[in-house]
């Protein structure tokens, strides 16, 4: 019987970094500490990297102790998505379908990555 590839995650991992927005990738920092943090995870996950033909869904949850002032969810998308091009995803163009929330309140603060492969 063949598998749905819907139900089938190229990359699960809750990412142990305090969420940034995308203007403050200009400090180097964050980005490095951001893409250290994914490529642990994604050692210690077994996926298949695939070809650019393929699309993707991502989910995206931001966790927050407090409540993130002025933190646009579109300005915390970018600096994710880039992160994992390259190592999951040849290029951020091939997902078609992106979900994403912000949680505050929360007793750990980072972010939980899900990617799927679509048809």
């Amino acid at each position: 019987m063949k598998e749905n590839i819907k139900n089938r995650k190229v990359f699960s991992a809750f990412l142990k970094i305090k969420p940034f927005s995308y203007y403050k990738i200009r400090r180097g920092k964050n980005r490095e500490k951001l893409k250290n943090e994914a490529l642990k995870n994604i050692k210690e996950y077994k996926y298949k990297k695939f070809n650019k033909n393929v699309k993707f869904e991502i989910q995206l949850i931001f966790f927050f102790k407090n409540y993130p002032k002025r933190i646009d969810v579109d300005n915390l998308l970018k600096p994710v998505l880039d992160c994992f091009s390259g190592l999951v995803y040849k290029d951020d163009n091939q997902i078609f379908k992106l979900i994403s929330e912000k949680r505050y309140n929360q007793l750990i603060e980072g972010i939980s990555v899900d990617i799927w492969p679509i048809k």
